[in-house]
This record gives structure tokens, C-alpha cells and sequence, in this order.
């Protein structure tokens, strides 16, 4: 397999549109080509959706563009060691904690040196896959409905 450069490697579980403008940007940002790399990330618990129903969803976002699927530690960690840089959306000073657990898992010591922070813009810092699904399990639909106007 030939492994993309420049990787925005996400569980998007699901996919919304923050995840979207980041990569979007970066891609402005770099003036290349940035890919999804979707994961089943172990530091994460519980997925909600399969790898390959988050990649429908996130087809519907990025239309026929390659997306990649990565499962298990040894196929992320190839994504991290062949990448030039790796894309993160940086909300706070939580996600550097989140980046540095991520070097240290996947045994990625250069991961400094490939990271590429993109700021999320403050209309969008409250989307996040984690609040979606808490939304919908609680059963609070127009609270979701609100997020979503606001994409």
C-alpha cells in the first residue's frame, strides 16, 4: 500500500463538519492534497459506528475523494510513520495533552516535527463526535438539531 503524505487521521464516530473545515484548511494552509484517515483508534472506547459506515458518512462530505481506513495499532502506526505531516484541529490545551498520548501510544517519536495544528474556529469548538452521540442517546433531538444548524 501506498501511504498518503499529508493524513488527517480522525475516528470521525461520526463525521460532522468541523472535521470537514479542518482538513479544508489545512489543505489551504499547505497548498496540497490532505487525506482522511479514518481509524478505530484504541485509545477511544466504545465506537459507535463501524469503520466502513463511517466512511459512507464521510463520503457524503467528501464525495469520491480517497478515504482511508486504518484498524489497529500497527496500521495507524504505519500511517504515522510514513506521513510527511499529520493534521489535528486544535481546540485547547487539551488536544496537545491528547497529541502527546497519541506520539506515545502509537510509538511515533518524531510526531512533533510532522504535526500540523489547525485552529478550530470558535463557531465550531462546540461539535464534536463525542456531544452527537451523547445528544442522540439521550434522546434530545433538537438540542442535536441546533448543533447541526450551526455547520
Amino acid at each position: 500500500m501506498k501511504y498518503p503524505k499529508n493524513i488527517y487521521v480522525a475516528s470521525v464516530d461520526p463525521m460532522h463538519f468541523s472535521h470537514l473545515n479542518t482538513k479544508k484548511l489545512a489543505e489551504k494552509e499547505l497548498g496540497e492534497k490532505v487525506y482522511l484517515v479514518i481509524c478505530q483508534n484504541e485509545l477511544k472506547n466504545n465506537s459507535t459506528f463501524s469503520l466502513e459506515e463511517r466512511r459512507r458518512m464521510a463520503m457524503g462530505y467528501l464525495g469520491d475523494e480517497e478515504i482511508y481506513l486504518a484498524k489497529g495499532y500497527a496500521e495507524i502506526r504505519k500511517f504515522f510513520f510514513y506521513a510527511k505531516r499529520v493534521i489535528r484541529g486544535f481546540r485547547d490545551d487539551s488536544d496537545f495533552d491528547y497529541i502527546k498520548r497519541l506520539a506515545k501510544f502509537y510509538d511515533v517519536g518524531n510526531m512533533e516535527d510532522k504535526l500540523c495544528l489547525i485552529s478550530v474556529p470558535e463557531r465550531l469548538k462546540n461539535i464534536s463526535s463525542s456531544k452527537i452521540k451523547k445528544l442522540v442517546r439521550g434522546g434530545k433531538p433538537r438540542r442535536l438539531k441546533n448543533i447541526v444548524a450551526l455547520m
